[in-house]
């Protein structure tokens, strides 16, 4: 969030890929892929916030697709090594919140907070606490070495089978950034780093039954583990690999001459995701249903609609939050955070309140979505739909609700063999909505307005 002409955030990325492909067999394609990520991120914010982060990825993948006669297979399968490096330094121990006004035109300088790297008195930086609990300031290396495979069997003319496996072992190295903290003695940076393994799988299994030649039904059972860094990219040790399950099932179908598309699907997952502020994995739980339909009477125009109602819970105790204060409170509290969260209850035992499901907030339970697009035979064409968001309560406490809204986008788009000209309307009706701040820290205190109408131009060149 920029409220003030002395803020700035900046952001570069550089991403580079490369795939090389044999095909010397008929039924049969090795490929190696070759993929190099690299992004630095800076930002500063007057009322008390600073963020640096540094990340570089490698990886390299080699894998072999091929058709085997065993249940008429189509068989994929290969190994990979994956190098993450990242560092970031994460200033928010001093955010002053209420104490400046970000409306007015000047700042004072008794509400400002110097955030980042410039000196305090006592000669240290103002880049604060740490990973174990203490913020988010750390750095990591981390190798992947996995192996994998991946099927799609016919067991008899109507059952189908897709499955997926994955093994990984992962070695990786935490600590405290080298430019954290100058004044940090030699022993609390030892006793801060780690350097360990984690060994972890992934497994799929998706049967299809087709039940009619217009009618498949599906289901998803999937259950595994996924790396969850910290917004810079690093990992702060064996917390930050997520458990994840899910398990779906549903129906698809085809009418119309293949011209009407319908899908409904019912789903229930479980993950764990690390909070920085408590250094611990909280556990989610979601349950919903969705709807989808295209619709393509002609080549030249579809349309596409859905519906979607999902519920978020979290499973264990919520800990450290910004909990929601009026005015004259925040003033009264010097912009400090209570520990003790009330909405909820707590790991110190604080009482349910006035979430007792621990219903996740954030985002919109039911959501709809209709969009369009019609392309004319010389390259012209036209798209336009709308997304409408129910009312939702963006705080775990439920004291900001946020309203529904129907935000409308709009594009023009020139299509070539080799290239693209695409020019995007946001948000046509000028509609008021916001996005909020995670809620894993500040969806009591910051709440950003989404941009009126705006254009984009993208221009895309195929080589």
């Amino acid at each position: 969030m920029l409220a003030d002409e002395s803020d700035f955030a900046n952001s570069n990325n550089f991403f580079w890929f490369a795939d090389v492909e044999s095909r010397r067999h008929a039924d049969r394609v090795v490929r190696n892929q070759f993929m190099l990520d690299y992004i630095k991120t800076e930002k500063r914010s007057s009322y008390g916030y600073a963020f640096d982060s540094e990340q570089y990825v490698l990886e390299n993948k080699l894998s072999v697709s091929e058709a085997i006669g065993f249940l008429d297979t189509a068989l994929t399968y290969g190994v990979s090594g994956r190098y993450t490096e990242a560092w970031q330094l994460q200033d928010f121990w001093d955010e002053p919140f209420s104490r400046r006004d970000i409306s007015t035109g000047s700042i004072s300088g008794n509400s400002v907070i110097f955030p980042g790297g410039p000196a305090a008195p006592n000669g240290a930086n103002y880049w604060n606490g740490g990973f174990g609990g203490q913020g988010g300031n750390v750095e990591s290396r981390l190798m992947q070495f996995s192996a994998f495979g991946y099927s799609d069997s016919k067991l008899t003319e109507k059952l189908s089978l897709t499955s997926s496996a994955l093994l990984a072992y992962a070695p990786f190295k935490v600590g405290y950034p080298t430019d954290w903290a100058p004044g940090t003695s030699a022993a609390a940076r030892a006793a801060a780093n780690d350097e360990h393994d984690k060994a972890y799988y992934s497994l799929s299994f998706g049967p299809r039954f087709k039940v009619t030649e217009q009618l498949t039904a599906y289901a998803t059972a999937q259950r595994g583990t996924a790396v969850d860094p910290l917004q810079g990219g690093p990992i702060v040790g064996r917390a930050s690999f997520a458990e994840n399950e899910l398990l779906e099932a549903g129906l698809k179908s085809s009418l119309m001459e293949n011209k009407l598309f319908l899908s409904l699907a019912a789903y229930n997952w479980r993950q764990s995701a690390f909070n920085v502020r408590d250094a611990v994995s909280e556990e989610l739980e979601g349950k919903g249903v969705e709807f989808e339909a295209t619709y393509a009477p002609t080549k030249n125009f579809t349309v596409i609609g859905s519906i979607n109602h999902q519920v978020v819970t979290l499973e264990n105790n919520a800990g450290f939050r910004a909990a929601g204060l009026s005015e004259q409170d925040w003033a009264l509290n010097g912009g400090i955070l209570p520990n003790n969260f009330s909405g909820v209850g707590t790991s110190n035992g604080g009482t349910p309140g006035n979430n007792p499901d621990r219903e996740y907030p954030g985002t919109p339970q039911v959501q709809a979505k209709l969009f369009g697009v019609y392309s004319f035979d010389n390259g012209f064409g036209l798209s336009a739909g709308g997304v409408w968001s129910e009312s939702y309560w963006h705080n775990y406490d439920r004291t900001i609700k946020l309203p529904s809204t129907f935000v409308v986008n709009a594009s023009v788009f020139y299509k070539r063999p080799t290239w693209d000209l695409t020019v995007s309307l946001e948000n046509a009706t000028n509609e008021d909505y916001f996005s909020g701040a995670d809620p894993i820290f500040g969806a009591g205190t910051i709440i950003t307005k989404a941009p009126e109408a705006n254009f984009k131009v993208a221009y895309t060149y195929k080589f």
